[in-house]
């Protein structure tokens, strides 16, 4: 059963990612919505974790600007994960919807077995 809000949009962004707990990695953001995001990354991390995201986001006079967003884990997928905003559409998402390309229908990614079934994944998470 679906529970996203908003119209998910393509972006294929690099951004930083961080815990609470000190990791830190890479990850992008493959499609992203007022309520959340999906984000390919290597790093295991458990579901209902808190991370950071850190990027540049393109203002109209060329600068870039650093924007930091917080959310919470709330699935794996087959690459990385699914991740809620702790605040409803942050300004700094709503940037990005504004630069995302005009919305194309998206179908949801197909969940694993084992995240279906609520298993561990075979390596510890993080977080």
């Amino acid at each position: 059963m679906e529970h996203r809000c908003g119209h998910r949009r393509q972006v294929g962004m690099r951004v930083t990612l961080y815990t609470r707990s000190g990791v830190v990695g890479e990850a992008t953001i493959c499609e992203i919505s007022a309520s959340g995001a999906r984000l390919q990354c290597c790093l295991p991390l458990w579901s209902q974790s808190v991370v950071g995201l850190q990027f540049l986001t393109p203002l109209e006079s060329g600068q870039r600007i650093r924007q930091r967003v917080e959310a919470e884990v709330v699935r794996q997928t087959e690459d990385g994960f699914a991740i809620e905003w702790l605040q409803f559409a942050p300004e700094a998402v709503s940037q990005l919807l504004q630069l995302a390309p005009p919305e194309v229908a998206l179908s949801p990614p197909a969940l694993p077995p084992a995240t279906v079934a609520g298993l561990a994944s075979s390596s510890a998470p993080l977080g």
